[in-house]
Order: C-alpha cells, then sequence, then structure tokens
C-alpha cells in the first residue's frame, strides 16, 4: 500500500521561533542597557520573554504536528490533533474539486491552502498553510482519475 503523507507548513515553524527568539534577544540586550533603577525588572522582562519564547515554540510545534493529510489507494485521511484526534476519511470517488490558493509568499516557500469539495457547494476540508499544496492537488486528482 502506497501512502503519501503530509503536515502543515514548516516554514511557519520556524518563523514563529525565529521571531519570537529575536525578540527575546533584542529586549534581553535593551534591558542589560538601562539602569540600576531597572534591575528588578531586568530579571522579570528576561523571564517573561523566555515565557513567550517557550510558549511561541511549543504552540508551534504543536500546530505542526496536529495536522495530518495521508493519502492512500482509496481515500483520503486526515487526522488533526494530538491529544484529542479527529479523523476523517474521505473517499477520492467523492471528491469533486480540489482548489489550491497561494499568496505570493506561499509560492515563494510553497505552501498554500488546500480545499477539498465532495458535493454541493459547500467545502468538506479547508487545510491552512499546507507544504507542497500542488502536489497534494496532483496526487489527488491522479488518484481520482484511477478510479
Amino acid at each position: 500500500m502506497i501512502k503519501n503523507i503530509y503536515r502543515q507548513a514548516s516554514i511557519f515553524v520556524y518563523v514563529e521561533i525565529v521571531i519570537s527568539f529575536v525578540l527575546l534577544s533584542v529586549l534581553g540586550y535593551f534591558s542589560s542597557q538601562v539602569g540600576s533603577l531597572w534591575e528588578n525588572y531586568k530579571t522579570q522582562m528576561i523571564f517573561s520573554l523566555f515565557f513567550v519564547f517557550t510558549f511561541v515554540t511549543i504552540r508551534s510545534l504543536w500546530r505542526y504536528y496536529s495536522l495530518t493529510i495521508t493519502l492512500n489507494i482509496e481515500e483520503m485521511r486526515v487526522k488533526e490533533g494530538i491529544l484529542n484526534t479527529r479523523v476523517k476519511e474521505i473517499a477520492f470517488h467523492k471528491i469533486n474539486l480540489v482548489t489550491v490558493t497561494q499568496t505570493l509568499l506561499g509560492k515563494i516557500f510553497n505552501f498554500g491552502d488546500l480545499q477539498i469539495n465532495t458535493g454541493g457547494d459547500e467545502v468538506e476540508v479547508l487545510f491552512k498553510n499546507v507544504q507542497d499544496p500542488e502536489e497534494i492537488r496532483g496526487k489527488i486528482n491522479e488518484k481520482r482519475n484511477l478510479l
């Protein structure tokens, strides 16, 4: 059985971690330049920034690992969540339309939104910021045509 597994775009994990680290570094530098009046606040600020950095890192990694798209031979399986999981299985023969939306930044870093319609005018599944959305659309269309 051939499986293709996709996740959310990892660029967001890296960007959020880098931004929080830069913020931590800049504010740590400025807090060291302030006089003795701010000495008590410097420690509080560094602990606060460390907490923000840790929170952003954990949240980014949590979002990255909480969405998994698996393409089997007959169906698409979507697993959301880590502790509380929700699994949705969509047969390829029920998929009517697969739409990819990418911004300029998404085209540069190869990520975008993937929308799956199974019938009617309603969107069955919408994936935000998925890595390689065109590849996923191509694989889904390829498997739809085989059926």
